[in-house]
This record gives C-alpha cells, structure tokens and sequence, in this order.
C-alpha cells in the first residue's frame, strides 16, 4: 500500500485524535470504577444459567459474591461452555456467543474455547488497547508511533464442527474487531492478516 505525503499526514492525524480521545476517569477513581463495573458484571450475570445457580444478583458485595460463586476450573465450567458452544443463549453470558478464543491445548492436549461476545471484545480488549496508546501519546507527546506501519502475524478463525459458532486466535479475533481506520496501519490488508494459511500470508507478508 503506497500513501501519499497527504493521506499520511491525514492518518497519523486521525490516529492521534482517536488514542487522545475520551477520558480516563478510571485513573481518577480507580476505586468508584472497579465498583460500577463489579455491580455491572453482577447485573448481567444475574440473567445467566450459572448467575441463577449461584444466586448471582446486582445487589451482591464483594463478600458475598466471594462466598457464593466458587473459584472453578475449566473442566467445572466445559458443561456450560459446551452448552453456549452449541448455541444456547444466556448460559456463562447474558445472550448468544458466536465466537469463542481459543487456546492452544499445551496445558490438557485439548484446545479450551472461551466465550468472546462482541460486547467484550469491544469493551475490554479494543478499549484496553486504545487506553494503553492515549496513556502513551499522552506522556509521550512528540512520539512517532502513529507515524509508520505495523507488522503483526496474527492466528485464524474458523467454524466450530456441528456449531453455529466460530473459534479463533485470540489475536485473529482482536485483528477482526478492530476499528476501520486501524487498516491503514499496516502494509496489507485485513483479509490476509486472517488468512487460514501460515505459509502464504508469511510470504505475502514478507514481500509487502
């Protein structure tokens, strides 16, 4: 991809705007936030298969929320996990999962499928990336980091066999949700960082 002086100085632009933008009010009331978002987290797991077993409930306080969902394994949690795998709504999350991360399986010789609805991507993965480069830029505010491209070979995404779902790459699924303007960071387009083959998307990748 060749950009001209103009467009370059037009995304680099663009790409500061978007890393200053918004507040940072959770580096102001670290505490006030953590709370909003544990009652938050309580409000939509109330209406969950697992939030019900456990008497989950927006009015829960860290104390009791302690006492009444135990820590859990993966293995404890794979009966509910297999259930939202299958298309069930509102089981581990409040509505339907249609992508899950998926691990490489060095820890059991089986990859483990975690539930990745778009409302978490967007809300925890993108959101702590952007709050990362505003930290940056902000501290940092002659720094050229949105001034070149980014090379990053990214996993794949694919259909889960006898699923509605699909499973992916935690990276492959963070390249995925990223927002339009982050497609001109980098030398290639989107559709090859997701190719579902290795050997063609590294060689493609290295002669850009």
């Amino acid at each position: 991809m060749r950009l001209t002086l103009r467009k370059f100085l037009y995304w680099d632009t663009i790409a500061r705007n978007l890393a200053l933008a918004g507040d940072s009010e959770w580096q102001s009331r670290p505490e006030e936030t953590q709370d909003e978002i544990f009652h938050r987290i309580m409000s939509t797991g109330s209406a969950t298969v697992f939030g019900e077993k456990y008497g989950v409930s927006p009015r829960l306080t860290y104390g009791e929320f302690q006492h009444a969902v135990p820590v859990s394994s993966y293995e404890a949690l794979y009966p509910y996990i297999e259930r939202a795998v299958a298309g069930e709504k509102d089981v581990l999350i409040r509505g339907t999962v249609s992508e899950f991360a998926k691990s490489s399986g060095t820890t059991t010789g089986r990859s483990k499928f975690v539930p990745t609805p778009s409302s978490y991507m967007k809300g925890n993965h993108l959101k702590a990336g952007r709050d990362i480069i505003r930290a940056y830029v902000r501290s940092n505010p002659d720094t050229e980091i949105a001034s070149g491209k980014c090379i990053g070979v990214v996993g794949t995404i694919s259909e889960i066999p006898d699923s509605p779902s699909r499973a992916g790459d935690i990276s492959a699924l963070i390249t995925r949700a990223m927002p339009w303007w982050t497609d001109y960071t980098r030398p290639y387009s989107k559709h090859l960082a997701l190719h579902d083959s290795w050997p063609y998307k590294a060689k493609e990748i290295a002669e850009r």
